[in-house]
């Protein structure tokens, strides 16, 4: 890592932490689930392209630390293929960046769009 990887790993993770950080719960494939302490981002909430309108996509931003001996709990190398549970809600791993003592990683769900014909509801 950097200079700036190892000062921003110590000093402002722990701040994100404090302050905007969430229970949820990292679930493995092949391992037992980490409970841990992740900052979130904002709901981003669209319709899905190729599908007409009847499904919409779910995303999350999930900020966690990658130093599993740390007070907030972590996961040094997420896979893809592992779940990230947030208020008992499972969200399938999208894409992980790391750097910085942190794992960045996109969560999304597709979601059907329940609709209602005109003249059903009065």
């Amino acid at each position: 890592m950097s200079q700036f990887d190892d000062v921003f790993a110590e000093s402002a993770v722990p701040e994100m932490l404090e302050r905007m950080g969430t229970t949820i719960r990292y679930v493995p494939v092949d391992a037992d689930p980490v409970e841990l302490t992740a900052a979130i981002s904002e709901l981003k909430d669209r319709p899905e392209a190729e599908d007409d309108g009847r499904k919409r996509v779910k995303r999350l931003l999930v900020a966690f630390s990658t130093d599993p001996d740390s007070p907030y709990g972590g996961v040094p190398n997420p896979a893809t293929n592992a779940k990230i549970e947030i208020a008992g809600v499972s969200w399938p791993i999208g894409d992980i960046d790391l750097g910085g003592g942190v794992a960045r990683v996109t969560v999304e769900r597709h979601v059907p769009v329940e609709r209602s014909r005109s003249g059903y509801r009065k």
